[in-house]
């Protein structure tokens, strides 16, 4: 049987957020485990070494929903009209450790995502066992290599990628799970379900109440392991519940009388903005997952921003001579790294940069880099190779698009030619250039829309305004970059940035920055990769590589795609360049039914990437404060008046025209307040 290390490595690999649990049971090792599961190999090793032979748990999140069933054939019976209509309704990924029991983990869509109770569970009224339970957010599940209670082991059963979930399976089991809702008496008012951000002071406060009314701490604990089985969002175990009762035998008794438990009165707590997972493991066994090994082996910057910076340099290197015929579906990519100062953004975009520039050996010659500064090198008229500059303005982009005079005449073999220019536009800080793009009548009017037409294509037409006539060039066009967080939600809630166009066509790589720097850092030996990976480069000058596709993998796309919502279209477009990418990196001639359920994954998070850093309108001092304060409160929970001025820098706009913005926010039930805490309403 395998050890911890083993079962959470494999687990983690298929993009599965993973903890220790004790063998034998569903008991977690660590507290607080769905804040602290993770993919990162470092982490696992460390658990590994703890409880060498623990089980392997995983959780339900805003990227996979779990979906248990301890009675397969019953669930089969009342799932029998999907599974007429759609065979495949199961076809995805599925453990089990005995007889009549499943696992099944598939992919959230926006449908499963907005359920009003994401956490669903079924029994037949009378029956022993649930049909199904619905392990959507922060619930454990197990991985395949642990041991049951029973002694047996997980092991797969449908070794499939993982699929989006299908909304028949979702509507009937809503449907199913309405028809065992509880009748009240007149009067009872229905219990609440206790979201996260929430649960443990609630439960305090049920204690307290209970602890009043004359309960004493073994009565306390069996309402509130019954109370965290029906009600939490949660699963809490069983020494965080026995805490909790165990405080109370230090508190004041009251008179013992009957205790009825409802919901807290006031405004409900939001459920805090969820960071989404990024799927490192698909870049395994590719040259971007091994230089992100390399660039990641004596330090916490994330590898997903290492992985991240290769993949757009390398589409802007390879241009067009990576072909598909899905339309879009080409190399390019806009990518945006958000990350707080000193957190890796600039060190993953200068590794990535390097590693493209230096000259390399090749098996005859020393072979210059294929990504230049200079505008003149020797791979222009190759098709390969790109060129790193940028433009502040759309003359200064159709300027980029032409080779200048002098070259045209003194050096013609280093002109374009009749392939296309390949630029590359780097920026370890976008602040200027947002800026440019966003100030409105400034030197980049215009720009926006430009790059919007570069994403989808190779022309653009610059607008004539009063000062300069229309414009026209063609360019194959990349974009790296990075900004601050703050930077980033400043820049873009500015009014023509929100709902813009090009907000659905940028790669959003974010981190909160919440590792450790370390003293020192040594430059990654590229040599031996370079060695072997520039080489498939340098041949792609001689002929292109056209991928085909398969029919699994135009399904799997397409399921995917019929889940996003309006708006979302293009999300479908850097899926497929994804897997046009993955499968030329993995020696595939066409894109495998795998290869799209991996680009799904990335396209997964970017979806979800977008929506985390989305941002609302705000034309004023006022309204910016107002945008920042539920931003942070959004995403970071609710927090004290001075963490709530700190975090959204409340000196730079003054206290006074702070406070009116909390103030207002709070009077329109936007925000509330408890116990000296502000908290963003739901």
């Amino acid at each position: 049987m395998s050890g911890f290390l083993e079962i959470a490595l494999r687990s983690a690999a298929r993009g599965l957020r993973v903890f220790p649990v004790h063998r034998g049971t569903k008991e977690p090792h660590i507290t607080d485990f769905p804040d602290l599961v993770t993919t990162e190999s470092q982490q696992i090793e460390k658990w590994a070494n703890q409880w060498p032979d623990a089980n392997c748990g995983v959780i339900g999140d805003d990227v996979h929903l779990i979906v248990d069933t301890d009675r397969w054939d019953k669930m089969q019976e009342l799932f029998s009209e999907q599974l007429k209509v759609d065979h495949s309704v199961f076809d995805t990924y599925c453990i089990s450790a005995r007889e009549n029991r499943r696992q099944f983990v598939f992919l959230q869509t926006e449908r499963s995502r907005s359920m009003t109770k994401r956490n669903l569970d079924y029994a037949v009224p009378g029956e022993p066992d649930n049909v199904f339970e619905f392990k959507s957010r922060r619930k454990l599940g197990m991985c395949e290599g642990s041991i049951h209670k029973s002694g047996s082991e997980y092991v797969i059963v449908q070794d499939l990628p993982f699929k989006p979930v299908p909304d028949s399976l979702i509507e009937r089991a809503e449907e199913l799970a309405a028809t065992i809702k509880p009748p009240r008496q007149d009067g009872e008012m229905e219990a609440r379900l206790i979201s996260h951000g929430e649960q443990h002071n609630e439960l305090v406060r049920i204690t307290g109440v209970m602890r009043q009314g004359g309960c004493n701490p073994a009565e306390i604990l069996a309402a509130l392991e019954v109370i965290a089985a029906t009600r939490c969002e949660d699963d809490i175990s069983h020494e965080h519940l026995e805490q909790i009762a165990t405080s109370a035998a230090q508190w004041p008794v009251g008179t013992h009388a009957s205790v009825i438990i409802t919901g807290a009165q006031g405004p409900k707590e939001k459920q805090k903005r969820a960071r989404p997972v990024y799927p490192i493991e698909v870049w395994d066994g590719t040259a971007v997952g091994e230089f992100a090994k390399l660039c990641a082996h004596d330090n916490n910057i994330p590898r997903k921003l290492y992985a991240e910076s290769f993949r757009t340099v390398l589409g802007a290197v390879v241009g067009d001579r990576l072909l598909c015929a899905v339309e879009g579906a080409i190399p390019r990519v806009y990518t945006i790294i958000i990350a707080p100062f000193g957190k890796g953004k600039g060190t993953a975009v200068r590794r990535a940069v390097r590693f493209f520039t230096q000259t390399w050996s090749g098996p005859t010659s020393v072979t210059p880099g294929f990504l230049s500064g200079c505008r003149d090198f020797m791979w222009k008229p190759q098709g390969i190779g790109a060129w790193n500059a940028s433009a502040s303005s759309v003359p200064g982009m159709a300027k980029l698009a032409k080779d200048l005079e002098e070259t045209t005449k003194s050096k013609p073999n280093l002109i374009w030619g009749s392939t296309l220019p390949r630029i590359l536009s780097v920026h370890e800080e976008m602040k200027t250039f947002f800026s440019t793009i966003y100030i409105d009548g400034g030197v980049g009017v215009g720009m926006d829309g430009v790059i919007c037409q570069l994403w989808d294509d190779v022309e653009f037409n610059g607008t004539a305004t009063g000062t300069r006539d229309a414009l026209y060039g063609q360019m194959m066009f990349s974009i790296l970059g990075g900004v601050t967080p703050d930077d980033w939600f400043d820049l873009i809630s500015r009014g023509n940035a929100v709902g813009g166009g090009l907000m659905s066509r940028l790669n959003l790589i974010g981190t909160e920055g919440n590792y450790e720097n370390v003293p020192k850092m040594t430059q990654p030996n590229f040599t031996p990769l370079q060695e072997s990976f520039l080489p498939r480069i340098k041949l792609l000058a001689d002929a292109p590589a056209i991928i085909g596709t398969d029919e699994g993998a135009e399904k799997i796309i397409a399921d995917w795609a019929d889940t996003l919502p309006e708006g979302s279209e293009r999300m479908n477009v850097q899926v497929w360049r994804s897997a046009l990418l993955l499968a030329w990196l993995r020696r595939e001639d066409r894109i495998t039914a795998k290869t799209a359920g991996d680009a799904v994954r990335l396209g997964e998070y970017q979806a979800l990437s977008q929506d985390f850093y989305r941002v609302p309108a705000a034309d004023n001092p006022v309204a910016k404060s107002q945008a920042k304060i539920l931003r942070v409160l959004e995403m970071k929970g609710a927090m004290s008046r001075r963490e709530l001025q700190r975090l959204t820098h409340a000196s730079r706009i003054g206290t006074q025209k702070w406070n009116a913005a909390l103030d207002g926010l709070v009077k329109e039930l936007k925000v509330g307040q408890q116990d000296g805490r502000y908290f963003m309403v739901e």
